[in-house]
């Protein structure tokens, strides 16, 4: 899920240089200016000791005279302009330093000629007024200029030299300039020219000689179609609009000027025009000294019109930097702040300051070139670094394809960026953060930092709109790092965060992090780290306090060639993921990331996209080529997979899916479906990788209306096992679009399907759901392991194992600690192989509490192919069979399945129940071994115990039991409940019942049909201490009573006559049925709580005793209590 505009950040750096090639020409043909004539004069006011002179030489002004104080020379007029064509030559001697000028009149100076010096002085010009320099105004210096609308210049003794209040004879002094002093209001400095790029070529403009100043320091400043140059050197550009000082810090290259004692800032307007302080000369560079500098101080600072702020080196000495300080910076119309280097020297750095705003924005009218902030290296055998580029603002905004960018195009190591924005960072309709290594460099690219309030990054255009940290060469890309103490929004198409390797590209991707309250992606909109290349791409990790929030996204680690995909961690109070939004780890031939989700509260992964295409939203570790998937962690208190969402883990390929494990505290839910999506739990393959496992730890796992959890393969790899460990599990019903819920592991070509276990207090399986392990290929076929407390199968839920081909179906296992209660048709247990295959029919073993099988339900083991029948082996307490409940072994053509049935208490069979043990064709019946404490059924009930043939041997029944009631054994079946184990048309099996002292040829008994209901013979009354003075026994049943009424009492009939107990006399009872001891003459104390007897023993001597607890004797007999009793 890469860009496919991965290279614009590149593209951004071309772009600059693309704008000084072309910015004299274009600016040329369309911009003139028509300057003030400079019809004034230059007229000394005679304030100073040694007055200025002024002589006119047709076009020359010469200056001379003036008050000279040490190194410093000064002159003061009345007025001072010089007009088109003019020049304004000063001469000093070559031991002046500073030639200070100031104009105490009231007018402007207008600057529309050449201004000469001798030496190398350094030129000043205050005029409070103001000054105009025109489209001609030229420097011929050898020194730095500074020119302001300050109203006195002071010094470091304290002196001042005044503009405004010039004084008769002015306390001159031979110390340094260290300060311009602003009052009220002062004027403005106006800077016309050629053109901005045209002057640069033809170099006309104020320029400045090389590691000197330029300054131009006044009221509201603007730049119109003029060309500024210091080269090595420093622009020091500033406005002010109150009172204040300005300090002169003077360093080898001039001055640099600072404005902490200025309160008020003016605004600052630059527009076609060309700032400059490059270095393109090796020439007398002195290594040790100041680097040079461009210092723009505003209140408001704009830039526009195609214009340029450079600071490049072109040497092996450093770029200088470009310091911005403003309230509001505007860089607009395709124009460009940067520093560069294209040599052995490092780039400068751009810091920028600016307390209210930024904001970057436009192309330039044709659409060529993007307005931006930008540092880099810009030569390929460019060794030297590029300079970091630092905002620190309120509020950023780039937009309509502007940008700000670091990148390196050649040996050297680009910038880092780093954005520190209070209130937000605000990228739109195309606009750009980036750091990027260039297709021929070798050099890094640099790392992003941004930290703000808000980050969004929106468009509804399409537009590409991009926060990038790239690597398109040899270089690895850097680090992109996030932090949005309120809310990160990317939204729309071609809204992109991310770290990316180009094609072909060895270079590594860098990692990105993204730290919030809150994140949310949405419409079309990526996040993401990938690779294109061999170099192997960065690693993605969120960390949102409260919420991750994707709609119709996504949020990716991608490799799209030899390179591994990142790993991509989540960390989170709540991950949504809706409308075909995708969370994935993907890789085509390297390796693919890990993906790891941790949200404390809950994950939630719902729907498919709302478009044509309908793709599943969820969560994806996946390969589709011979790189192995990565492995899907999910850690959270309740995770929700619904309508068509998706977990999934796969390989298309030879890699090996990876392992998917779910731990979820309270809870998993997976229900639904959309018209073509399950949701679902996959861990599958498709080619010759094996798939991944899955692992689910929850509280309560609960899969509905099409819910499924499955581990497939569809080639030769191995299909992955599924583990669950749960509370509760409860699977249920199927989906409006057919799909039915389940957990399942299948192979559907020669890799052998993955088992499934399950570890529950209480698993439940109904409405047609299943748990199912099944091939159809030539793979063998998983296993069902169950480990419960109950286990419930109702109205069609099953659990199966089955084969469709020549390799052998899984087993079933179950352990149900309590109860399994199979009822309703095609509920049950299946190991079943199907019409057609040649593999053997898989086993199962149940181990069990009580075991009810009811209403059509199964228990089956069988062959519908050639092969043989598994085995069923149970050993329970109890066994319930009722209304065509059944345990079945069958097979159609092979070998019978074997039952063995362990049951300590009592096996109960009604109403057409069947334990079989069959076969079908030319196949033999299977073995039927019971061992159970009694076995009953209703003879007319027709349940039957058998293990018939129809063409092969009868199977073999062998029964152990205390007594079988309801059953007989008979030749062949009939409609009475029979023991068989005949062969239609082969030899008969056998039938080997044991009973101890029974005979069980004669001694089967049959039980009435109607069934006595005890609690209707049985009386029961109040406790003694409720009504103390009444008592009866009353006792019914079958105690004396024939079995049938034409019968005889059997053996266990006892008759005995009624005793007095041995030293006891008994006080006549109010009762009428029995009565102990008449003439009473010593009533005995009775205890405060009598025991009710509940049963009779016999003695050695055949005498009966009441007890009050039931006796222990087998056969027992239920006991019961009355519902209810009310004293009288």
């Amino acid at each position: 899920m890469l860009s496919n505009s991965s290279t614009d950040g590149w593209e951004l750096i071309v772009m600059s240089d693309a704008i000084v090639c072309a910015f004299g020409v274009t600016m040329s043909l369309t911009l003139a200016f028509a300057t003030n004539s400079a019809s004034a004069q230059m007229t000394p006011d005679g304030t100073l000791p040694t007055n200025s002179s002024v002589i006119r030489e047709g076009n020359n002004f010469n200056i001379t005279g003036g008050t000279q104080a040490g190194g410093n020379l000064f002159h003061s007029f009345v007025e001072f302009s010089v007009p088109t064509g003019s020049t304004a030559i000063f001469h000093n001697s070559t031991d002046i330093q500073n030639i200070i000028n100031r104009v105490t009149g009231g007018s402007v100076s207008n600057i529309d000629g050449l201004i000469r010096a001798s030496g190398n002085a350094n030129l000043f010009l205050i005029n409070p007024n103001g000054i105009i320099f025109g489209r001609n105004a030229e420097l011929d210096i050898g020194g730095s200029f500074l020119a302001s609308t300050a109203s006195s210049l002071k010094f470091a003794d304290a002196r001042e030299f005044s503009a405004k209040t010039p004084q008769t004879t002015p306390l001159l002094t031979i110390s340094t300039p260290i300060g311009l002093q602003f009052e009220g209001n002062p004027g403005s400095i106006k800077v016309q020219g050629i053109g901005g790029f045209l002057g640069y070529i033809q170099q006309r403009g104020l320029i400045v000689p090389k590691d000197k100043t330029l300054a131009l320091v006044g009221g509201n400043l603007t730049l119109e179609n003029a060309f500024l140059q210091a080269p090595r050197g420093r622009v020091e550009l500033g406005s002010v609009t109150g009172n204040g000082l300005v300090t002169l810090n003077s360093l080898d290259k001039g001055w640099a000027l600072n404005y902490q004692g200025v309160q008020n800032l003016g605004n600052i307007q630059i527009s076609r025009s060309f700032v400059d302080i490059a270095n393109e000369d090796n020439s007398n560079i002195n290594v040790l000294g100041d680097k040079g500098a461009i210092s723009l101080r505003a209140s408001l600072l704009e830039i526009r019109g195609t214009s340029i702020v450079r600071a490049d080196t072109f040497t092996s000495a450093p770029g200088g930097d470009v310091n911005i300080d403003a309230q509001r910076l505007t860089v607009r119309e395709g124009s460009q702040v940067l520093t560069r280097t294209l040599d052995a020297g490092s780039g400068g750095n751009l810091t920028v300051n600016a307390s209210e705003s930024v904001e970057i924005a436009g192309t330039s009218p044709g659409g060529s070139f993007a307005s931006g902030l930008s540092t880099g290296v810009d030569d390929k055998e460019a060794i030297g670094n590029g300079g970091n580029l630092t905002i620190i603002t309120k509020q950023l905004i780039v937009k309509d394809r502007g940008g700000v960018s670091t990148s390196t195009g050649g040996i050297g190591k680009a910038g880092d960026l780093i954005i520190r924005a209070a209130d937000r960072v605000e990228l739109s309709k195309g606009g750009l953060l980036s750091t990027a290594s260039a297709p021929q460099a070798t050099g890094n690219g640099g790392n992003l930092t941004i930290e703000t309030g808000k980050l969004s990054v929106h468009t509804q255009t399409g537009i590409p709109t991009q926060i990038i940290t790239g690597t398109y060469g040899q270089g690895n890309a850097g680090n992109l790092f996030i932090r949005a103490f309120d809310t990160v929004t990317v939204s729309g198409r071609g809204s992109l965060i991310s770290t990316q390797v180009g094609p072909q590209t060895p270079g590594k991707g860098g990692n990105l992090t993204i730290e919030t309250p809150s994140l949310k992606i949405e419409n079309l909109a990526q996040i993401g780290t990938g690779t294109l290349g061999s170099g192997h791409a960065g690693n993605l990790l969120v960390k949102a306090t409260e919420f991750v929030q994707l709609s119709d996204s996504s949020l990716t680690t991608q490799s799209e060639n030899s390179g591994n995909a990142g790993n991509l961690t989540i960390e989170t109070g709540e991950l949504i993921v809706s409308d075909g939004a995708q969370v994935a780890t993907g890789t085509k031939d390297g390796q693919a990331g890990t993906l790891t989700v941790t949200a404390s509260k809950s994950v939630e992964l719902r729907g498919v996209s709302p478009k044509d295409s309908g793709i599943p939203s969820g969560l994806f570790a996946a390969t589709n080529g011979v790189g192995d998937a990565g492995s899907l962690e999910i850690k959270t208190t309740r995770l929700v997979i619904r309508d068509g969402a998706r977990v999934v883990v796969s390989t298309i390929g030879s890699g090996r899916g990876g392992t998917l494990a779910v731990n979820a505290k309270e809870s998993i839910e997976v229900s639904g479906s959309s018209i073509d999506s399950q949701s679902a739990l996959f861990a599958e393959t498709l080619s010759t990788g094996n798939a991944g496992s899955i692992k689910i730890e929850t509280g309560k796992l609960t899969l509905q209306d099409g819910g499924l959890v499955s581990a497939a393969t569809r080639s030769q790899g191995q299909g992955g096992s599924i583990v669950v460990n749960a509370s509760e599990i409860g699977i249920y019903g199927s989906s409006a679009s057919g799909f039915t819920s389940g957990i399942l592991t299948s192979t559907s070509g020669s890799g052998k399907g993955g088992d499934i276990t399950l570890t529950t207090s209480n698993l439940l399986v109904s409405n047609n759901s299943t748990i199912d392990a099944r091939t159809s290929g030539d793979g063998e076929g998983g296993s069902i392991r169950v480990w419960a407390d109950s286990l419930e199968a109702t109205r069609g839920g099953r659990l199966l194992t089955t084969t469709e081909g020549s390799k052998s179906a899984g087993d079933i296992t179950v352990n149900a600690r309590n109860k399994m209660i199979l009822v309703e048709p095609g509920s049950g247990l299946f190991a079943n192989t199907s019409i057609g295959s040649s593999g053997q029919g898989g086993g199962v073993t149940i181990q069990v509490g009580d075991l009810f099988v009811r209403d059509g339900a199964f228990v089956n083991v069988s062959s519908f192919g050639s092969g043989n029948a598994g085995s069923l082996t149970v050993n329970a307490k109890s066994i319930g069979l009722d209304n065509q409940g059944k345990l079945q072994a069958a097979t159609a053509s092979g070998e019978g399945g074997n039952i063995n049935l362990q049951v300590r208490d009592l096996i109960l069979m009604r109403r057409n129940s069947l334990i079989s043990a069959k076969a079908d064709n030319n196949g033999n019946g299977g073995s039927l071994k019971i061992n159970a404490t009694f076995i009953v059924a209703v003879p007319s009930e027709d349940s039957n115990i058998i293990a018939n043939a129809f063409g092969g041997r009868g199977g073999n029944i062998n029964i152990i039991t205390n007594g079988i009631y309801g059953l007989q054994y008979r030749p062949s079946l009939t409609e009475f409940s029979d023991i068989n184990a005949s062969s239609q048309f082969g030899i008969n099996g056998t039938v080997q019942i044991n009973t101890p002292d029974i005979d069980p040829s004669r001694n089967l008994v049959d039980l009435p049909v109607n069934v006595v209901d005890a609690t209707q013979q049985i009386a029961t009354d109040c406790s003694f201490d409720r009504k103390q003075r009444r008592g009866s026994l009353t006792a019914t049943g079958r105690g004396g009573l024939p079995s049938a009424p034409t019968e005889p009492l059997t053996g266990d009939a006892v008759l005995a006559n009624w005793v007095k107990l041995p030293s006891e006399v008994g006080r006549k009872g109010d009762g009428d049925r029995v009565s102990l001891g008449e003439n009473n003459t010593n009533t005995p104390n009775f205890p405060t709580q009598i025991v009710e007897a509940s049963g009779w023993v016999m003695d050695t001597n055949g005498d009966i005793v009441l007890v009050g607890g039931a006796p222990t004797a087998t056969p027992t007999s239920p006991t019961y209590r009355s519902a209810s009793c009310q004293a009288s």
